[in-house]
């Protein structure tokens, strides 16, 4: 392993004061409730002076604190910070990522410079490139979700097709894990007796990557091809606005649902003849990165090899990671007759199973309620509120599960996975029965809770 040198580490703190101002205008630009726009980047305020130094970063938010009566005190503090945290994070982040971490730690000790630098230009640089695009991305939608309690589409969905392109380009975004945590086929036994810390790639199959090599494996057949299609069809028919509704019976809910899609109802209604309703303009956009993110699949398959193990493993991600969340979210609502969770959920943690894949996307929003118990406690000392919302929690979890992914892998994951490997499917959609089962019996309870409230106040005003 070879430390960066003093330049690399100035050049790469120079890109994350680029980088969090970067951030610092996306929160901006994509806010959609809070009025009025603050920053260099807008026009002064009517009686506001600026100066050539407000547009550089971190020492502009400092210039900018005379703006305190308009856009509220303290208000330059918390982008001046989060410039300043990419200033410092950046380059901790090259210097971590050059002395290989995230690697297996056996290895990281043992590898020559030349296979050091093997890995490094064909999967190590890629990696940190994807984790800063991964974390660029969570940044912004932790601060927007922090101000507006929703999260842009803008940002995961771009994100979700980010992370399918570096994967059809084949490039080397997946999490490393030691070879000896590779299954075989089946069964616990085939485990390798030597410990191997060899570094290979995460992929949908781990802890039983060597059934890649085997032709009746379906990750090798057209089924799935058909599989990755209709993952990405679903999560795209998902993000559609629509009306759905049983109330009127399947048949009557489904034709309603696509009524819904194609003619939309109008805001405003009057007696004047109106022209034909058309499908929302949000529709053809959703529409179209849905083909893309198919195309992408396509392109991906017909290369074959490891880009499509890479492609796949990222799709299955985006499906679990997208579909624990929306699960959560429509069990939830029904349970506790309120939105338990914005979709802007969903789709975060879409993009986040799509970057990291569908072992660390568990794991993730296993730990996320650990990490709502830190983030609550932070905000409550700043500002006295306890009610946040998810995104945070989740993003959290990411950085915590990624950079200490070995450990995570190594002492709990691969062999627990591996035991359970015959029938995790199986015990994924029992865990699944009873977590709902656990929210609808909550939301009953809580329910008839109130109920027994109202009749208590009643008898008692009575």
């Amino acid at each position: 392993m070879y430390p960066p040198a003093v330049w690399e580490l100035v050049v790469f703190g120079l890109l994350g004061a680029v980088l969090g101002a970067v951030v610092n205008w996306g929160v901006v630009a994509l806010r959609v409730h809070l009025p009025r726009p603050f920053g260099p980047w807008h026009e002064p305020p009517e009686g506001s002076r600026r100066n050539w130094g407000a547009r550089l970063p971190i020492i502009g938010w400092w210039l900018l604190r005379h703006e305190e009566s308009i856009h509220g005190r303290f208000y330059w503090v918390r982008p001046l910070c989060v410039e300043l945290a990419a200033v410092i994070g950046l380059p901790l982040f090259w210097y971590w990522s050059r002395l290989g971490g995230g690697y297996p730690e056996e290895w990281v000790a043992l590898a020559t410079g030349e296979e050091w630098s093997r890995v490094w230009w064909s999967w190590g640089l890629f990696r940190f490139i994807a984790g800063v695009l991964l974390v660029l991305a969570m940044s912004l939608a932790t601060l927007i979700d922090f101000d507006e309690w929703l999260i842009p589409d803008e940002i995961t969905l771009t994100g979700t097709l980010v992370a399918l392109l570096i994967a059809c380009l084949g490039f080397g975004g997946p999490l490393p894990i030691r070879s000896d945590t590779t299954t075989g086929a089946r069964t616990i036994v085939q485990v390798i007796p030597v410990k191997d810390p060899t570094p290979r790639p995460l992929t949908l199959a781990s802890p039983g990557d060597l059934r890649w090599t085997q032709a009746e494996y379906w990750g090798n057949r057209t089924a799935s091809l058909g599989t990755a299609i209709a993952i990405i069809g679903v999560w795209g028919f998902g993000l559609v606005q629509k009306v759905v509704t049983l109330r009127y019976g399947v048949t009557k809910g489904i034709a309603l649902m696509i009524a819904s899609i194609v003619r939309p109802a109008r805001r405003t209604k009057g007696k004047r003849k109106l022209p034909p309703r058309k499908m929302r303009r949000d529709t053809y956009w959703f529409a179209a990165i849905t083909l893309i993110a198919m195309a992408l699949v396509l392109v991906a398959w017909a290369r074959g090899g490891a880009i499509w193990e890479t492609t796949l493993s990222s799709v299955v991600g985006m499906g679990v990671g997208a579909g624990i969340v929306w699960g959560i979210r429509i069990v939830g609502s029904y349970a506790f007759g309120t939105e338990a969770m914005g979709f802007g959920d969903v789709t975060l943690m879409g993009m986040i199973g799509a970057f990291l894949g569908w072992q660390p996307a568990l794991f993730i929003f296993f730990f996320s309620p650990f990490t709502a118990i830190v983030v609550t406690g932070v905000k409550y000392f700043v500002s006295g509120e306890t009610q946040l919302p998810y995104g945070p929690y989740l993003c959290l979890a990411t950085l915590v599960i990624a950079v200490k992914w070995q450990f995570v892998w190594n002492e709990m994951a691969w062999y627990n996975l591996a035991m359970m490997d015959g029938v995790l499917l199986e015990f994924a959609v029992l865990f699944a029965a009873f977590a709902g089962l656990a929210l609808v019996i909550a939301g009953w309870l809580r329910n008839l809770r109130t109920r027994d409230d109202d009749v208590g106040e009643a008898d008692t005003d009575g």
